[in-house]
């Protein structure tokens, strides 16, 4: 894959890249010991709202679910973060999933104390 640019700030943290074969959309929203089970096709993205159940998918906690704590948290130079309700992951989740069923909320970063 071609790396074409990056942004790490008010937007959050995120790549892009190019390749030459199409990707498709699906993401695993795992279970409580597993990672890449139960594949879904992506149908919706939305933003999250205050009190919301959302789950998780990370690479080494797994998935997990629980409700939306705090929106447009800001930490260092990174803002419009959500916090949930629990500190529930841990290193190498970054990157995971953020969902409920079929629709994308965003991507795990990072957590904080409040």
């Amino acid at each position: 894959m071609t790396f074409k640019a990056e942004h790490k700030g008010i937007y959050g943290d995120f790549q892009w890249h190019t390749g030459t074969q199409n990707a498709p959309d699906d993401f695993y929203s795992g279970n409580d010991s597993s990672t890449e089970v139960n594949r879904r096709d992506l149908v919706f993205v939305a933003s999250p709202t205050l009190g919301q159940t959302l789950c998780r998918n990370g690479g080494v906690s797994h998935k997990n679910c629980q409700d939306v704590r705090k929106l447009d948290v800001c930490v260092g130079d990174f803002c419009n973060l959500v916090q949930m309700e629990e500190h529930l992951s841990m290193g190498g989740d970054s990157g995971g999933p953020v969902f409920w069923n079929y629709t994308a909320y965003g991507i795990h970063k990072g957590w904080m104390y409040d």
